[in-house]
């Protein structure tokens, strides 16, 4: 028998608190910016097949910066786009040796872009599928850069004297997340 796990957390976008039951929960894969876990989402309802994605951010003493990847996130996440996986929810533990471990749940994604294409390719890959995928993966990045184009012209409009923009590749830029109090 699995082991139901409880974590309360933020549903997003709302920000509305919820408790997380989740079981099932185990290592999928890890990266340099920190491990996926697979689990089965109990509660809140519906019942799905998750991906929980643990970082450890470096947290900066003095400006004590929120995470840019979840403020980023947080930011799509009240936009919805079939090609687009939306964050769900986000909690903070502290691990025992007093680290910041900040999570995020995911609608579970059974096969990787690289999986997809090792299944279509080959001696004779299938072209219509081909076509399919690369259309919605240019569809998913096209709606991200008006999402973004629309942020930061919103932000310059509003706030033109005191906005910081961080340079992304190609000129693009982004407002720089805001600060937590100390």
């Amino acid at each position: 028998m699995d082991s139901i796990h409880e974590q309360a957390a933020l549903q997003l976008p709302g920000k509305s608190a919820v408790t997380l039951r989740m079981k099932n929960l185990r290592w999928h894969s890890c990266g340099v910016f920190g491990n996926v876990y697979r689990g089965t989402l109990l509660s809140p309802s519906p019942r799905r097949e998750i991906a929980v994605k643990k970082t450890w951010p470096d947290v900066d003493k003095k400006h004590c910066r929120v995470n840019l990847e979840l403020y980023i996130l947080l930011g799509l996440s009240g936009e919805k786009h079939k090609n687009i996986v939306r964050i769900l929810y986000a909690f903070r533990s502290i691990t025992p040796d007093k680290k910041v471990c900040e999570s995020m749940v995911f609608d579970y994604m059974p096969m990787t872009l690289s999986a997809i294409i090792k299944q279509i390719g080959g001696k004779h890959p299938n072209y219509l599928d081909i076509k399919l995928y690369t259309w919605q993966l240019f569809n998913g990045l096209m709606f991200l850069f008006h999402m973004i184009l629309r942020k930061v012209a919103t932000g310059r409009a509003e706030n033109s004297q005191t906005i910081r923009k961080t340079e992304l590749t190609g000129g693009t830029s982004f407002p720089d997340p805001p600060m937590l109090s100390e």
